[in-house]
């Protein structure tokens, strides 16, 4: 039953403390990288898109580059108890 507990626990963790966040991170700056093309014109505007798109991509992958790790060391550290 403590085996049970432990796995449970370990996918709990590794569904929300990796895998929903980063679905809400990449929905939310999604949306903001769409509403910045839509109300942008212009060559200096399309500069700032690039860069927010950059920024952007630094953000998610910096969160899955920190994140992943631990929950994969967390999901082989209980499946294999």
């Amino acid at each position: 039953a403590l085996n049970i507990a432990r796995r449970v626990t370990a996918y709990f963790f590794a569904i929300f403390g990796l895998i929903v966040p980063l679905i809400i991170i990449a929905i939310l700056y999604g949306l903001i990288i769409n509403v910045l093309r839509k109300n942008s014109k212009g060559k200096q505007v399309a500069k700032g898109k690039k860069r927010v798109t950059k920024v952007v991509s630094a953000v998610i992958s910096s969160f899955v580059i920190c994140w992943t790790p631990m929950q994969i060391y967390l999901l082989l550290t209980h499946y294999n108890q």
